[in-house]
């Protein structure tokens, strides 16, 4: 009896840390997730040094001074290494957009000397000149930091295409005959279609990136065509044939 009370004691606590691992595995995939990196669309990567002589990048810090600091960026992402080869890391948070964009940033590492150190600051953009300001805090220190570095352009996006249909006319038609209308570029994929006169011809659709137009009597016809910001249009001179609209009225039975 006794030996039967010991092997199931000891395959429930087999059964228990099975369960331990498993949350902790779970527990790892969920850290994973929020270390996403952000994408920003602000580059502060370069070499940070104070432009006064012999001045240092942080004024305030324990162990060997900190002359420079070597940023890099990848996104929201940040890593500087200082002239001690010691390692700081951490992230742009807000980016304020303009002509002088102005991102915030926090490092966090070690000095030389053992201390755990956070910097929290900005760093201004203007072309190719950064400039970065901020605290220094250790345990029992509070410093300042302040440098310049060259950087990259900031990158921008690129620019939104014209909004254009295709085929571009002006086109001829005759009453009668359909024609496949397709948009592009613009601000986006989402596109509204209109005529300029409805007793002309019909649109199979008012959305969408294409739509077909059907010519029901003679006329000046133009398909329109908005992305909700700009508008292309395209003329369409319509001729021959009977009205399609009075065929259709005058079948027998309609």
């Amino acid at each position: 009896m006794k030996n039967r009370n010991r092997r199931q004691g000891w395959v429930l606590g087999v059964s228990l840390c099975g369960l331990l691992a498993v949350g902790l595995l779970v527990g790892c995939e969920i850290d994973s997730a929020e270390s996403a990196v952000r994408q920003v669309n602000l580059n502060v990567a370069g070499i940070y040094r104070n432009p006064n002589s012999g001045g240092l990048v942080v004024t305030g810090s324990s162990g060997a001074p900190i002359s420079q600091f070597d940023l890099r960026q990848t996104g929201d992402r940040l890593e500087a290494i200082d002239n001690n080869t010691r390692v700081y890391r951490g992230s742009i948070g807000s980016v304020t957009e303009g002509t002088t964009p102005v991102a915030s940033i926090t490092l966090e590492g070690t000095t030389t000397a053992g201390q755990r150190a956070t910097l929290s600051g900005t760093i201004e953009v203007s072309g190719t000149d950064a400039t970065m300001r901020g605290t220094w805090v250790e345990d029992a220190l509070y410093g300042t930091v302040y440098g310049k570095a060259t950087v990259d352009p900031t990158p921008t996006n690129p620019p939104i295409g014209s909004l254009t249909i295709t085929p571009a006319g002006p086109l001829s038609l005759t009453v009668g005959a359909t024609q496949s209308f397709t948009a592009s570029g613009g601000a986006g994929t989402s596109y509204s279609w209109s005529l300029s006169s409805s007793s002309l011809g019909a649109l199979n659709g008012t959305t969408g990136a294409t739509v077909e137009y059907t010519a029901a009597a003679s006329g000046n016809q133009t398909v329109s065509v908005s992305d909700g910001e700009a508008t292309a249009t395209v003329a369409i001179t319509q001729s021959g044939g009977t009205n399609l609209v009075a065929r259709l009225a005058a079948r027998p039975g309609s």
